[in-house]
């Protein structure tokens, strides 16, 4: 499933940046409460060789960690601009608590890479 803000197919003319989602920003209300605007979403998206884990990073959150032939489903934020990448930046705790690291993400209209966020240990 894609959701848009026009309900149409993403454009091949978005702004580079994507971000995998795994958590809270697979909400569109929580992407639009950190962005002020809903971007492209595609659902579902996974991420191979990661799994789920839980992590004490100034409370308990959701991470991810690597772990072959495990997978974590999300969702793909797409169109992202440099503006929004510094957002999800801040919503993130990116430098302090979360690191950012570009993975590979396969979706139902391809594979993509993007920016996924990975708690610091």
């Amino acid at each position: 499933m894609v959701v848009t803000p026009t309900e149409e197919e993403p454009s091949k003319d978005l702004p580079p940046e994507r971000v995998f989602a795994y958590g809270t920003l697979t909400d569109p209300e929580m992407v639009v409460g950190v962005l002020n605007r809903l971007p492209t979403i595609i659902y579902p998206a996974v991420l191979e060789g990661y799994e789920l884990a839980l992590e004490d990073v100034g409370g308990r959150y959701n991470t991810i960690r690597e772990r072959e032939g495990s997978e974590v489903k999300g969702a793909l934020l797409v169109g992202l601009s440099d503006e929004d990448i510094r957002a999800i930046d801040r919503y993130e705790g990116y430098p302090v608590l979360y690191e950012r690291e570009r993975v590979e993400v396969k979706t139902s209209l391809g594979s993509y890479e993007a920016y996924v966020y990975i708690a610091r240990e």
